[in-house]
């Protein structure tokens, strides 16, 4: 959690230093909100029964393990149903190796034994939270697929962390998705290309139609305020005046 936020907040400073607003990210065309915040349930469940059978309620660690990997399952449909966002297949391949080794392990996120060795100089109590914490486990010789598990140690200044490729990968997209959010609406990019309700024009940019030059092509005939107007979208009897005009100059055989 500690390592996304920092994530998130250089995420949130790139996108201001590019010229971005964090208002923007109200614009992206966000879906599965619901599937999200049942996402967010479940993954804070697996937490609080955690915690409940780290206190020494063994009954609760499989009820925590199985919250857990559905979690994994819904914030999936989440990440599938916003696919064409920007990063968002990045976090979904990071999502998809955490839950893979976590299902592959009986619901447990196995930590690097050397990766804590590394870390244990800078925080002593990072290998005691390991070990009593049923979501996580010391990786050993039985532990499956352990080159995408919680294998890179990260000294953060507070609370050190060892994190998985899967969450760099995860992380990573999401914080491409903030700064290409706060972007949205600045000039030269769509303001809403994604939602399906077409590009946001600038005021500041001038039609094509706009110019003297050119409000005389038969595009830009009908249009209110210089705007370009389909041909099959004027009326029949319009489009068809230079025809029966041309017609009538031509002279009878």
């Amino acid at each position: 959690m500690a390592f996304a936020l920092v994530v998130l907040t250089v995420a949130l400073v790139a996108g201001r230093l590019a010229g971005g607003r964090v208002r923007a990210l109200g614009r992206l065309p966000l879906r599965g909100g619901r599937l999200l915040a049942a996402a967010v349930a479940l993954q804070a469940g697996a937490q609080v029964l955690a915690a409940t059978a780290a206190e020494g309620s063994r009954a609760a660690v499989l009820p925590a393990r199985g919250l857990l990997l559905a979690a994994f399952v819904v914030t999936g449909l989440v990440v599938a149903a916003n696919a064409r966002l920007p990063g968002a297949p990045l976090a979904g391949v990071g999502l998809a190796l955490n839950a893979l080794v976590v299902a592959a392990n009986g619901g447990v996120m196995p930590v690097s034994a050397r990766a804590l060795e590394h870390l244990a100089a800078r925080d002593d109590a990072l290998l005691v939270s390991v070990v009593r914490d049923p979501l996580h486990e010391i990786a050993d010789g039985h532990t499956r697929v352990p080159v995408v598990a919680d294998v890179i140690p990260v000294p953060l200044p507070w609370r050190s962390h060892v994190a998985s490729p899967g969450d760099l990968l995860l992380t990573a997209g999401l914080g491409l998705l903030v700064v290409e959010g706060m972007l949205l609406g600045r000039p030269g990019r769509p303001g809403a290309a994604a939602s399906g309700r077409g590009r946001h024009r600038d005021p500041t940019q001038r039609s094509t139609c706009e110019d003297a030059p050119n409000r005389a092509r038969p595009e830009c005939a009908g249009g209110p305020g210089g705007e370009e107007v389909p041909q099959a979208a004027r009326p029949r009897q319009a489009q068809g005046q230079p025809r029966q005009a041309a017609e009538r100059l031509t002279p009878p055989r």
